[in-house]
């Protein structure tokens, strides 16, 4: 990270993103608990999650940035196929969503 970048500039912005994907987030993950090969929850859960992750990485915050790489390693792995998504996993998921919002407070 450049030393003269400014995070205060973009926080506002990075915390209001944060704000709106984690709603939707929740919402897949619901989804999920019914319907757990739903390839499209999945990848709408995966997309946000990777905005979150990389969005944290850059803004140096490492505790959301470890929270959201795991996530999306998991939703990763389930799009990819190399595993399926089952009830412990998803109720996982859902812990790191309150993780966030936990951070976020």
């Amino acid at each position: 990270m450049a030393d003269n970048f400014d995070k205060s500039a973009i926080l506002g912005s990075f915390l209001d993103e944060v704000d709106a994907y984690i709603p939707d987030i929740e919402a897949h993950l619901d989804q999920l608990q019914q319907v757990p090969d739903d390839e499209t929850a999945i990848e709408e859960a995966y997309r946000r999650t990777h905005t979150i992750y990389g969005s944290a990485a850059m803004m140096e915050f490492n505790g959301l940035a470890q929270i959201a790489q795991g996530m999306e390693t998991i939703l990763d792995d389930a799009l990819e196929r190399r595993a399926t998504l089952d009830q412990a996993t998803i109720a996982l998921c859902v812990v790191r969503v309150v993780g966030w919002r936990a951070l976020r407070s």
